[in-house]
């Protein structure tokens, strides 16, 4: 973890919508592992941070949605409904004009600000656009207190785009085992974290 970034912890949402050009976050889960892995792997807020317990799908914090439901309110964040292939909702988060100006007149000129901004854009770039499957497993594996509570079996997940150059290799049978015994994905993805640090 870098050097800790002290703001008011209702920042970081706005924050991390911000950077990145302002692109938007799919999934209240990835919402709330970025915010997670913002504190966690960052640094961001140190102590004042918001608390997250085990829940459903790892980290969860019940304040965090409360302050995501105020910065709605207040006309900051926009926050869309798309039915996903499954019928599913999923959210849509992004930044309203009034959202953006409040981080370029606000968040800006704070002690920190700026930092708190290098941060969330390390964590969003480096995340965001990763399947949300991939962002899970690192999260489980790096905080497994935070997986004890969840209802997904992550270590049985993996996609045929993560295993195919595996999987030419090894043939499917033989992959499968490995993935299954190892941990195999995890592992890669693991190493392929600790390689762009």
């Amino acid at each position: 973890m870098r050097g800790s970034t002290v703001v008011n912890n209702k920042l970081l949402p706005l924050a991390l919508l911000y950077v990145d050009r302002g692109r938007e976050i799919e999934g209240i889960t990835r919402l709330q592992k970025l915010v997670f892995l913002a504190q966690k792997d960052e640094g961001v807020s140190g102590d004042d941070g918001f608390e997250f317990k085990p829940y459903k799908y790892g980290p969860y914090s019940k304040e965090l949605m409360d302050v995501l439901d105020t910065l709605e309110d207040r006309g900051y964040i926009k926050k869309t409904i798309q039915t996903t292939r499954s019928g599913n909702e999923k959210y849509i988060y992004s930044l309203t004009e009034d959202g953006q100006e409040l981080v370029r007149k606000g968040l800006l000129k704070k002690r920190g600000g700026k930092d708190l901004l290098d941060k969330s854009e390390d964590v969003k770039k480096k995340y965001n656009q990763q399947p949300i499957e991939r962002v899970l497993r690192y999260v489980y594996n790096k905080y497994p207190e935070y997986a004890k509570n969840s209802e997904l079996d992550i270590a049985n997940w993996y996609r045929s785009s993560d295993s195919h150059h595996l999987n030419l290799v090894l043939g499917p049978l033989s992959l499968r085992f490995l993935s299954n015994q190892i941990g195999l994905f995890d592992l890669e993805f693991q190493m392929q974290t600790a390689q762009s640090h």
